[in-house]
């Protein structure tokens, strides 16, 4: 009976929608750190630091953002930003921003700005990558 319970079962999960993540595929939740940075390759954690991130309101009432980067290596990175809009609620205002390609001087710093198109912007987040 056990087995036939056990056959069952198997039979079941396998007909299963498996829509997210396969067995065994890592998943690393990183976040939404509203108002802020998130570096999304593990491989420039150690080589960018933040060193500051605010917005403001433009003549317009858009919202400006900028996020200033520090390069830690003895080499230029090569990076991209782009920045997702929220509302008051935390809830997706417009669409995300294209990614935009900078460059980082060795031992240098460099300031990555973007502009919203809407007026009701109560948060953003800035997400930077390694270029591809």
């Amino acid at each position: 009976m056990k087995y036939v319970l056990i056959a069952f079962i198997t039979i079941f999960l396998s007909g299963c929608s498996t829509e997210g993540a396969k067995f065994g595929t890592a998943v690393r939740n990183i976040g939404i750190n509203y108002n802020g940075v998130g570096l999304l390759n593990d491989s420039i954690h150690d080589s960018v630091a933040i060193e500051g991130t605010d917005w403001t309101r433009s003549a317009t009432d858009t919202a400006q953002v900028w996020a200033s980067l520090r390069n830690r290596t003895d080499s230029e990175l090569v990076l991209q930003a782009r920045t997702h809009f929220y509302d008051r609620s935390k809830m997706p205002i417009e669409k995300v921003s294209g990614w935009r390609q900078f460059f980082i001087p060795a031992n240098g710093s460099q300031t990555y700005k973007e502009s919203s198109i809407s007026i009701d912007v109560g948060y953003y987040y800035i997400e930077v990558r390694e270029a591809k």
